[in-house]
């Protein structure tokens, strides 16, 4: 089995029992090194100077002189501007290999097209109570950091409180049967910028903390976990500890 675009197992292999046995995992991902490898990772290649992975499958193409066929471009370039936030956050390298895919044949506008699905109802209704359930403002230095939950869609709705005016925002999952929660994160450009934040490194910290994992980019990153304490309201437990690591990141620079 091939992994791409993440070294956490616990990412894509979530129930064992419906999973197949499969013991060689070769994984390629281009996120902050982790912590520990799975024990059934025989081969990886983590390149965190790229802006994406699918630019790391595009240099595979370019170092055996092989032209991908057209869905295979499509789907490079899918992953080049998603994860460059439409080319915001692109190096010069992300652009020598946006333009190697796109003399194929294939325009920026066909995969924007694909790109741009309607949003469903659910995810609307995520983005609204996310919004809604706002616990509180928090403000370090001239920034603004917010907590919120809901239980599905947590990176739009994350996203959409960049929107409303937040600077860094945190979408809590919790499922109280299994004690397990998600995290979804997301923070300005300008922010990062100006800071030394790296939601990955945070949220790499949280997640080892809790029997979980976690990681991502500077700007975008998730974890999830298992609380310990069962009687515990997990925003009270979770909201500290995060927000302790994000001033701690904020203030240092």
């Amino acid at each position: 089995m091939i992994i791409a675009d993440t070294s956490d197992l616990g990412m894509v292999i979530q129930k064992e029992k419906t999973t197949p046995k499969i013991q060689n995992i070769i994984v390629i991902d281009h996120h902050i090194n982790p912590l520990k490898l799975d024990d059934r990772v025989t081969n990886s290649l983590i390149l965190s100077d790229y802006s994406s992975t699918a630019e790391i499958i595009t240099k595979f193409f370019q170092m055996h002189e092989l032209i991908p066929n057209h869905d295979i471009v499509l789907a490079l370039l899918a992953g080049i501007i998603t994860d460059t936030g439409h080319f915001r956050y692109a190096t010069k390298d992300t652009l020598d290999n946006a333009k190697f895919l796109l003399e194929t044949g294939v325009s920026i506008s066909e995969v924007t097209e694909k790109l741009n699905k309607k949003m469903d109802r659910s995810e609307k209704i995520a983005r609204i109570r996310g919004a809604n359930r706002i616990q509180k403002i928090y403000y370090v230095n001239e920034y603004i950091v917010v907590f919120s939950h809901v239980s599905s869609y947590e990176a739009s709705a994350c996203k959409a409180l960049i929107d409303l005016g937040a600077d860094v925002s945190f979408i809590i999952s919790y499922v109280p049967k299994t004690h397990e929660f998600r995290i979804s994160s997301r923070a300005r450009g300008k922010l990062i910028r100006e800071t030394s934040i790296h939601l990955g490194e945070i949220m790499k910290i949280i997640g080892k903390k809790y029997n979980g994992s976690g990681g991502g980019h500077d700007g975008a990153a998730g974890s999830y976990g298992i609380l310990n304490n069962e009687n515990k309201d997990y925003m009270i437990e979770l909201v500290p500890e995060i927000l302790k690591l994000v001033k701690k990141e904020i203030e240092i620079k």
